[in-house]
């Protein structure tokens, strides 16, 4: 059985002031780079610590290509 310091945990929920605040840097980005850029952090996430998204300088360009950089660079 798994103990609850082994369990996975999610990062906190974004606020509503933190959504629309990134829609706002969104807006008249392409719809298919946004999707592309979630679904990539999203299937991400399941691998990586908690500690890794803490720091945005370092995952994004580890992790993104550099289109995908740029558009979460600006979030």
């Amino acid at each position: 059985m798994t103990q609850p310091s082994e369990m996975l945990r999610a990062p906190p929920s974004p606020t509503y002031a933190e959504i629309g605040a990134a829609l706002h840097v969104l807006d008249g980005e392409a719809v298919k780079h946004v999707r592309e850029l979630m679904n990539t952090i999203f299937d991400q996430a399941a691998a990586a610590s908690s500690l890794v998204w803490s720091d945005p300088e370092c995952w994004i360009d580890q992790r993104l290509s550099a289109e995908l950089a740029s558009l979460a660079r600006k979030v």
